[in-house]
């Protein structure tokens, strides 16, 4: 991992993002939509919890019997699923309280109160302890609530999450009586499926975090559900890249090579197969924010690909790395390309990317490379 890191009015190069992850390629997405079915399938991280913390005879929707952990590098997305407690005839239905199957209703007098959908004393918590210190309330750590009806992000110590980050949420609602005023619910589910795109713009390093989680209702007289311990998330890096800036600029500060609009700056990228078997082809790919562009026809030891154009920037995908792409147990291949600083922005921008590389012995397993990190200072 080279030096440079963020700093004030710069720009950030998250030269290539990703965690070690296992599994076709097409298995790795994953769908908000309360069916756990696709994160349970690719989850490397997963927690078990009893059933009845909440109620033993009740499947209160606050009662959830596993947490699963998943992230996504080619879009940057963190995912975490809860797999709600089901009792004989009747799921889990999210805000449902009382266990009656209705989120809006009191009926079965198991509980004090049941208030409309996830009521403001109601919740859903996912805490992210993104530096592995053991805390989960620093200013590098996530905290995700489902309170009130309503989706709320931010960090572990309380202020605003960068620029970048959004989540989403969707609440199966199998069985439960048709309610149109419930948000993010979804009647063919049943289960909390929970999303946060640009989880990197918090934690540069995410292939290595650990979680915990918490539900339930101040109103109802019945105790919340949590985890026992945080579930531990980490990878290994079958594959790897490393990224340097090795031209351009006017020296550094801090942690920072120093640039200005009009500069152009040279990336080197190292990409290494640390896999048990043959990667063919291996292929890299850059997201290049607004304010940084790509300079054509710049690089070297690999070619250019294709060239994306989106509302928040470009995307680049080197192919044909060190002239073919195919690297075997323990090979290395390096490559070159330019970048060229248009403006700077008030805040920092990243660019994601990954390096990523297909299992010759069956033509369908992906690897992923780990995350790096340049910035260039104004």
């Amino acid at each position: 991992m080279n030096a440079f890191r963020p700093s004030v009015r710069r720009l950030s190069l998250a030269s290539a993002l990703v965690l070690a992850l296992s599994g076709a390629a097409l298995a790795q997405k994953v769908r908000v939509d309360g069916d756990l079915t696709d994160i349970a399938a690719v989850a490397p991280a997963t927690l078990a919890d009893p059933a009845g913390d909440v109620s033993p005879i009740a499947a209160s929707g606050f009662d959830f019997t596993r947490v699963y952990a998943h992230y996504y590098p080619k879009r940057d997305t963190l995912y975490v699923g809860l797999d709600l407690a089901d009792t004989v005839g009747r799921v889990g239905v999210p805000g449902d309280a009382d266990g009656d199957g209705d989120p809006s209703r009191n009926t079965s007098g198991r509980a004090a109160a049941d208030e409309f959908g996830v009521g403001y004393h109601e919740f859903y918590r996912v805490e992210i302890d993104s530096d592995l210190d053991g805390s989960f309330t620093g200013p590098l750590d996530l905290w995700i609530e489902y309170r009130g009806n309503d989706l709320a992000m931010k960090r572990g110590d309380g202020t605003a999450l960068p620029p970048g980050m959004r989540g989403r949420i969707a609440l199966g609602t199998r069985g439960a009586p048709i309610d149109p005023n419930i948000p993010n619910q979804d009647r063919n589910c049943d289960d909390v499926e929970i999303s946060v795109f640009g989880f990197a713009n918090l934690d540069p390093a995410p292939r290595s975090f650990a979680v915990r989680v918490r539900a339930g209702s101040s109103v109802d007289s019945l105790p919340d559900d949590s985890t026992d311990d945080s579930l531990p998330f980490s990878f290994g890096e079958p594959l790897v890249l490393r990224t340097a800036f090795v031209d351009g600029g006017h020296g550094s500060s801090g942690d920072c090579v120093i640039a200005f609009p009009g500069d152009v700056l040279t990336v080197e990228a190292t990409v290494t197969n640390a896999a048990a078997g043959t990667l063919r082809p291996t292929w890299a790919m850059f997201h290049l924010p607004t304010g940084i562009e790509y300079v054509g026809g710049s690089a070297s030891g690999a070619e250019e690909g294709r060239i994306i154009s989106a509302a928040d920037g470009t995307g680049i995908r080197f192919v044909r790395l060190g002239g073919g792409g195919r690297l075997e147990t323990g090979e290395s291949v390096t490559f070159r390309f330019q970048v060229r600083a248009v403006s700077f922005p008030v805040c920092h921008l990243t660019i994601r990317g990954y390096a990523e590389g297909v299992l010759a012995s069956d033509g369908v397993t992906c690897e992923f490379s780990c995350l790096e990190t340049l910035c260039i200072l104004e």
